[in-house]
C-alpha cells in the first residue's frame, strides 16, 4: 500500500495507526484501488452512534 501511495512504509503505518493523517489524494487512491467509497474505508463503523452520543451530551454556556 505504501508503494501504491508513493510513501515510506513507516509513514503508511503511522497513518494507519492514526499517528498522522492521510492526504485527500491518498484517500482517493485507496478508494479507487478497493472500489469503495471514502466513508466505507475512512469513517469508523460506529460513526453515527458516536456522533449521536456526543451531540446528545453536548452543552453550551452562554454568558
Amino acid at each position: 500500500m505504501a508503494d501504491l501511495l508513493g510513501i515510506d512504509a513507516r509513514t503508511y503505518i503511522n497513518k494507519e495507526n492514526g499517528l498522522s493523517q492521510f492526504k485527500m489524494n491518498e484517500m482517493f487512491m485507496i478508494c479507487k484501488t478497493f472500489k469503495r467509497s471514502l466513508d466505507e474505508i475512512f469513517l469508523p463503523q460506529n460513526f453515527m452512534n458516536h456522533e449521536v452520543e456526543e451531540g446528545g451530551n453536548a452543552t453550551t454556556s452562554e454568558g
